[in-house]
């Protein structure tokens, strides 16, 4: 029960990964979106993955300080994968169309928020009390829904950008319209 709930909670991590950011230099809508698209593509990939070995490697006798090293492990893991795919998508530059620089601007605002969500749960993951299970699971359940809450306001501000139309078609052209504002 203990697993299926942390596991649950960091499923949850990962879909706040699925924001990405931009900024920089202009660059035409098309070149913009491929790059946004490569790294939103490569970040969901790397943090499945994450997932599922976390998952795997998750023993249901664990103690609660393994479990805890395992989740801190795991959070840091998918937080360097998110502020790498930020990194990347941010060297993408800024969309060459009317409103390129204010959406660029708004997607990395959210990217940060994203960034600072995952970073605390880091640091929630490390204050973990382990000196029962009961105490740990509680602990831990009540993290996972702090950052399903975070990640359920991420995810609502993100579909609630409206890129420039221009800028919508170029992501259905590069077929990540579906993972994109």
């Amino acid at each position: 029960m203990l697993n299926s709930k942390v596991s649950k909670a960091l499923c949850v991590v990962a879909c706040v990964t699925f924001l990405t950011s931009c900024g920089g230099d202009a660059v035409d809508p098309q070149t913009y979106a491929k790059e946004v698209c490569d790294a939103t593509t490569s970040l969901q990939d790397e943090v499945q993955g994450q997932l599922e070995s976390f998952q795997e490697e998750l023993n249901p006798g664990a103690s609660p300080e393994e479990v805890k090293g395992q989740l801190i492990d795991f959070l840091e893991e998918v937080n360097g994968v998110y502020d790498s795919a930020a990194s990347d998508i941010e060297e993408a530059g800024v969309p060459d169309v009317e409103g390129g620089e204010e959406f660029s601007t708004d997607l990395n605002e959210l990217f940060q928020d994203g960034s600072n969500e995952l970073e605390d749960a880091v640091d929630k993951a490390q204050d973990l009390p382990t000196g029962s299970p009961e105490e740990f699971q509680a602990a831990a359940q009540e993290l996972g829904t702090a950052v399903q809450n975070a990640g359920s306001e991420l995810g609502s501000d993100f579909e609630d950008l409206d890129p420039p139309d221009e800028l919508k078609e170029a992501f259905e052209e590069e077929g990540c319209g579906e993972g994109s504002p």
